[in-house]
């Protein structure tokens, strides 16, 4: 069918295995390999993780007549099943498909699922809808089926379309900043009224361990709230604490707070249960109160450290920070801390995001890249 109907793009939106059940067969090769089906010989030839996604890029081969083409599939892995997926990342996934989109030929999209039904149908309708919204200004929608999805990826589209700019376009744009400043400022003023504007608004409900438990002003939705479970005496399972995904890991981070006096012990239960490795503070040490309650014995085994003039924070330097945090291999999550758990955390994990893009994409999108921190209230 691929072969016949000449298709270029192929969306997946399944997983070969979800829970116990066998949800498709994989028929494509490991990276760098082959497969033969009858007169077809298929080569992965490329191969692109994302946070919820993966790329492929598929050499198939017509054995019988000697010709090539270039298969290109978009796999959605975070499609949770019997249950609606999130809609910014299913967003951020048609984004991707649609502007690497080849229009050289007329050719259709194959768009495939489980059963062919539910998850299709609902991502046919996204493109269909996107494109009707985007011309008449309104939709129509008959079906009620997975009509959460289709309306909440549709309103993320809506809100916040895609601005996405080739590295030498960001380059030129940053040129042109330098040239007319104040411009620049008004520009990123505007992006950064509309980022605030189009936040998701949540009540108390949404927070409600939060706010029994939690300590400071910036509270983690219950939603993506972290649980300690190591046991501690007269210790709570609570942490305000949350998960967040890097552009291609969608468990990067550990975003969290200083601890309180006296409940430094749950910062270490936190990184001994996520098996963090790495933890990146984001102000002085010397400002936090130093606590050693707790059952954990902890031993500085290779201190290392830079001398530094007391320059105020710089682009440059916030840079470095980043760089070097990314050029250390693990394979778990980095627990990225502040005072407040929020703002220079938030920072720290859209720059390191925005520099994956770059590095695997050669395109950034600076103002959705911020939209999937918005995880506190």
């Amino acid at each position: 069918m691929v072969w016949q109907e000449r298709v270029e793009q192929v969306v997946m939106l399944t997983n070969l295995m979800e829970g116990a059940k066998a949800k498709c067969s994989q028929y494509w090769p490991e990276l760098e390999t082959d497969a033969n089906f009858d007169i077809f010989t298929i080569t992965t030839v490329d191969e692109r993780h994302h946070a919820y996604y993966v790329i492929r890029k598929l050499n198939v081969t017509h054995t019988t007549i000697n010709e090539n083409r270039v298969v290109t599939q978009y796999h959605y892995t975070a499609w949770p099943d019997h249950d609606t997926p999130d809609p910014l990342c299913l967003l951020l996934f048609h984004n991707h498909v649609t502007r690497t989109k080849i229009t050289r030929h007329k050719v259709p999209t194959l768009v495939h699922c489980s059963a062919g039904i539910g998850r299709t149908g609902t991502y046919i309708a996204i493109d269909a809808l996107c494109e009707e919204g985007q011309h008449r200004s309104e939709i129509n929608i008959a079906e009620y089926e997975q009509y959460k999805t289709i309306f909440l990826t549709l309103n993320e589209m809506f809100k916040a379309p895609a601005g996405v700019q080739t590295e030498i376009d960001y380059q030129k744009s940053l040129q042109l900043a330098k040239r007319d400043h104040h411009a620049f400022v008004s520009t990123v003023k505007k992006e950064f009224q509309k980022l605030l504007s189009i936040r998701h608004c949540y009540s108390e409900n949404d927070y409600k361990m939060a706010l029994t438990q939690a300590s400071t002003s910036i509270r983690a939705l219950d939603q993506y709230a972290l649980f300690l479970t190591s046991s501690v005496p007269e210790r709570e399972n609570y942490i305000n604490a949350i998960p967040l995904p890097s552009f291609i890991h969608s468990n990067a981070f550990i975003i969290t707070h200083y601890q309180t006096t006296g409940n430094s012990v749950d910062f270490i239960r936190l990184i001994t249960d996520y098996e963090s490795d790495i933890v990146v503070c984001m102000e002085p040490l010397c400002n936090v109160e130093f606590s050693s309650d707790g059952p954990w014995s902890i031993e500085i085994v290779e201190p290392t450290l830079t001398l530094t003039q007391d320059y105020s924070q710089t682009a440059s330097q916030f840079l470095s920070l980043v760089s070097f945090v990314q050029s250390v291999k693990t394979h778990n999550p980095i627990t990225v801390v502040s005072r407040d758990g929020a703002a220079l955390c938030g920072v720290f994990c859209a720059v390191y995001n925005l520099i994956q893009q770059l590095t695997m994409d050669e395109e950034i999108d600076v103002f959705s890249g911020q939209t999937p921190t918005n995880t506190t209230s």
